[in-house]
């Protein structure tokens, strides 16, 4: 049996993130955007997809490693944007900023999952939360007007550990299951 695998960043205090995503609701009411729950906010580090049951105890030593590799750090998270570009937006997020340490452990994780083989990402790594989800947006320019106009940022916050989670997709919504914690050195 396979499990849809992800590496991530929990947010613990999501208060901030909350206000900004509810004012942007507010202001852009277009239907077409599919908000992403509070509680399943989170920063991915590696996207490994659907997993056979037996490999997750070799994922798991090897993000136990990748932990080894890294110390406690702090980030922020900053402003909001979209993926791929401004004219057509398919995903709305906010920014975290790529620390040294972020970046390392986004490294470690890379290369310590290629030895149970995952192929290192090829794409530069642009860490963020996403917030929304949309297939089009009738009104791109006013969505990037308002995200312009909603600019945040959150007081920094500790990272001590990572997780591996569980993405379970129900017809209502996804529903995020933490199976491990890793905690850095």
């Amino acid at each position: 049996m396979e499990k849809r695998l992800f590496v991530g960043i929990g947010i613990e205090n999501r208060q901030v993130l909350e206000t900004n995503v509810a004012a942007i609701k507010k202001l852009f009411l277009e239907p077409t955007i599919k908000w992403t729950p509070t509680e399943n906010m989170h920063v991915t580090l590696k996207f490994l997809g659907d997993t056979e049951e037996s490999h997750i105890h070799s994922i798991e030593l090897a993000l136990e490693s990748a932990a080894q590799f890294s110390s406690a750090f702090e980030l922020k998270i900053k402003d909001f944007g979209v993926f791929p570009n401004a004219k057509m937006p398919r995903v709305v997020y906010a920014g975290v900023n790529k620390t040294d340490e972020l970046k390392g452990l986004h490294q470690a994780i890379d290369q310590l999952l290629k030895t149970v083989g995952y192929k290192a990402e090829k794409q530069a790594y642009v860490p963020h939360v996403t917030v929304g989800r949309a297939k089009f947006v009738t009104n791109a320019k006013k969505l990037e007007q308002i995200l312009i106009s909603q600019a945040f940022e959150t007081a920094p916050f500790t990272v001590e550990y990572f997780s591996l989670y569980e993405s379970i997709l129900t017809p209502k919504a996804t529903v995020y299951n933490e199976l491990q914690r890793f905690y850095l050195v």
